[in-house]
């Protein structure tokens, strides 16, 4: 039993320590409008779940194509323009 608690502390500090260095060089969290409308569409341009009512379809903006910025456009129906 005591190799069991042994086993998560380490995990547990293990995992903390990473996490924590990962954060002095990185974010560990998405930004708060794209954690909104969803990675899916933020990152790829795209609903996974493109169906039923407030689907959203994503308008590249031509002037910011190179750096990966949207218009994001709500569908009322559930249906494609």
């Amino acid at each position: 039993m005591a190799s069991v608690l042994i086993v998560l502390a380490y995990s547990g500090g293990m995992t903390f320590a990473l996490l924590k260095l990962l954060a002095l060089v990185m974010p560990l969290r998405i930004g708060s409008r794209d954690e909104g409308v969803g990675a899916d569409v933020t990152d790829h341009g795209e609903e996974a779940y493109a169906h039923g009512d407030g689907a959203i379809l994503v308008k590249p903006k031509a002037s910011s194509m190179a750096h990966g910025v949207a218009e994001v456009v709500a569908v009322h129906g559930g249906g494609r323009l």
